[in-house]
């Protein structure tokens, strides 16, 4: 039964109750950097859409990389993986 609460809240989508130009806040009070200072700083509500969008992208690649074998390499370097 703990593991089921667990999975529940791992699950559940958080919320961004706060933005800055350099940081957000989720409803959990979890806060992170922004990679980058934004030029203006977006509403909540357009920052929440921007997330959402941005961790879908985020679990589709996970996704893709646990059925797919991705080779990183540096733009010169040759592929030996073929």
């Amino acid at each position: 039964m703990k593991s089921q609460k667990k999975v529940l809240k791992r699950n559940k989508k958080m919320k961004v109750v706060r933005v800055t130009r350099t940081e957000f806040e989720l409803d959990n009070g979890d806060i992170y950097p922004l990679p980058f200072e934004l030029d203006h700083t977006p509403t909540i509500k357009e920052f929440n859409e921007i997330y959402a969008n941005s961790r879908q992208i985020v679990e589709t690649l996970i996704a893709q990389s646990k059925s797919k074998s991705f080779s990183i390499n540096s733009p010169n370097e040759k592929d030996t993986n073929n």
